[in-house]
């Protein structure tokens, strides 16, 4: 329990630190740190798609099409969150 109280307090300094930095959301900043690319793309992903379809954690995505919209320039790990979304990776448009 100390090491993970000592790391939520250097994430909380970190995300307001850079907050500060970039002039981002100051007064209340938030964040999230994660290992990667792909697992930064799948929590994005996530997020979005209960913004879009609330409850699709629990009751799956059913007959809904989602799409995804990124650019070609974009991490190749959006192929793949897509696909482990349920999201299909036929239904990830790629901008040029």
């Amino acid at each position: 329990d100390r090491y993970s109280q000592r790391s939520n307090e250097l994430e909380v300094k970190a995300i307001t630190t850079l907050a500060n930095l970039i002039f981002y959301h100051t007064d209340d900043p938030w964040g999230v740190f994660t290992i990667g690319g792909t697992i930064s793309n799948l929590y994005g992903a996530k997020i979005g798609l209960e913004r879009v379809l609330p409850g699709a954690m629990r009751t799956g995505l059913g007959a809904e099409r989602i799409v995804g919209i990124c650019s070609q320039a974009s991490h190749y790990s959006n192929q793949t969150v897509a696909g482990w979304l349920g999201i299909g990776t036929e239904n990830l448009i790629e901008i040029p």
